[in-house]
């Protein structure tokens, strides 16, 4: 159960003992009783009714009402290396270097399907151009390999920066960045890219569509958390 569903069922229960307690105290007071010792029952489900009501309000004055602020201020800047995260995840087969692409949207993130992982994979190879990068004085070509490496940089880095926030952040985003630190695109997948004798004589990538679709699927996973947050 994550927060959301979690506070979701505290505020049904709240709803559920202040009804209790209007239709036993006000509605059912003079209603003769129904089964034997039903006053009795009456009385044990008001009084629990009655402490879960005082419960949750010092829960919301005293605990939630604070968090909320501070997830706030938290996710004020944490979610932003998320969504970069996300964002590196969702171009890792469809490159744009943001230069020459003047629609250039750096929190576009890109629904691609399994097969679009497959197919591109067939057509490449880790050699090949995945870009060309100019500045006034420099003209380079960036391989598909230098830009899977930068990607696992990139989003390392993002992840331990995010973990600098580790004591604010919901448990359930904490696992979403494991998950993608973790991952085999992250672990394994980094000394297969710098072994380059290794991956250079691959005819393609599609050894790699697997581990490079389940790296864009834990990204979009960490995307859609941080969406729903109301932060």
């Amino acid at each position: 159960m994550n927060s959301k569903q979690r506070n979701i069922l505290l505020l049904v229960i709240f709803i559920l003992s202040f009804l209790s307690i209007l239709l036993i105290k006000f509605i059912f007071q003079n209603v003769p009783e129904i089964f034997e010792s039903g006053s009795e029952v009456g009385e044990v489900i008001y009084d629990l009714s009655l402490a879960y009501i005082a419960a949750y309000l010092f829960y919301q004055i005293v605990v939630a009402s604070p968090k909320r602020a501070d997830l706030k201020n938290i996710y004020t800047h944490a979610k932003w290396l998320s969504y970069d995260i996300a964002y590196k995840g969702s171009s890792i087969i469809n490159p744009k270097s943001g230069i020459e692409d003047p629609n250039y949207d750096p929190f576009l993130i890109r629904n691609l399907s399994e097969e679009d992982f497959t197919k591109f994979c067939k057509e490449n190879k880790i050699t090949d151009t995945y870009t060309v990068f100019w500045t006034k004085d420099v003209f380079d070509l960036i391989s598909y390999g230098q830009h899977l490496k930068k990607t696992q940089d990139r989003v390392l880095e993002k992840i331990e920066e995010s973990f600098r926030f580790h004591s604010h952040l919901e448990t359930e985003h904490i696992k979403l960045l494991n998950d993608i630190k973790n991952c085999p695109f992250m672990t394994y997948g980094r000394h297969y890219l710098e072994d380059f004798d290794l991956s250079k004589n691959k005819p393609d990538l599609l050894h790699l569509d697997f581990v490079l679709f389940d790296f864009y699927q834990k990204t979009i996973k960490l995307h859609n958390y941080i969406k729903q947050l109301k932060v």
